[in-house]
């Protein structure tokens, strides 16, 4: 991809590190985001946040680091219910590339999350959001998220914020078909 835009990185180092990646964009080289990087790919992922009205893009990134094509097929999962558009059935991703997803070229809505399932080899997903304000010619906000592999029963989120002007949202999806119970338990360091 010669514009750029299809930039996806593959890392090895000689002894255990941490990494985090950083977007930036604007006029004025504001962050757009940062997101954690995967290790493992894996065959099954599951993103949890995604909005396609209201100015909001949500984009699906699936690398393959592999050295053979592999195919993936996506579940999105609505407040009408799951919809496998036929389009993201049995994608084609090249060895040792990424695709990008527009996942509002198949539904529009506040609540969307993805299941990305590779049916013949492993991939890395991500989950890249961006804002434009009306009338606006260019995206104002952005963020990414790396995907998880398997649902589970409980989860601990480091961060969130409510004062100043910070607002803290968190996001659940049900990849399953019988309806779930959620508590939450808010540490206010008080």
């Amino acid at each position: 991809n010669t514009d750029g835009f299809g930039v996806s990185s593959n890392i090895s180092v000689s002894t255990v590190c941490s990494y985090n990646g950083a977007l930036y964009g604007g006029t004025v080289n504001l962050i757009l985001g940062t997101q954690v990087w995967r290790n493992t790919p894996r065959n099954i992922w599951y993103l949890a946040e995604g909005a396609t009205e209201g100015g909001f893009e949500t984009w699906v990134l699936v690398q393959n680091p592999g050295t053979d094509p592999v195919h993936v097929d996506f579940t999105l999962n609505t407040g009408e219910g799951a919809v496998a558009p036929e389009p993201l059935q049995g994608v084609t991703i090249p060895a040792g590339s990424r695709r990008s997803f527009n996942i509002g070229e198949f539904v529009t809505t506040y609540d969307v999350s993805t299941k990305v399932e590779c049916t013949d080899g492993d991939v890395i997903c991500e989950r890249a959001m961006y804002w434009t304000a009306p009338g606006s010619p260019y995206r104002e906000l952005g963020h990414d998220s790396i995907g998880i592999n398997s649902p589970g029963a409980i989860w601990y989120l480091a961060e969130g914020a409510t004062e100043g002007g910070f607002e803290t949202w968190v996001l659940v999806q049900n990849p399953g078909t019988d309806p779930v119970h959620v508590d939450f338990t808010l540490n206010t360091g008080e």
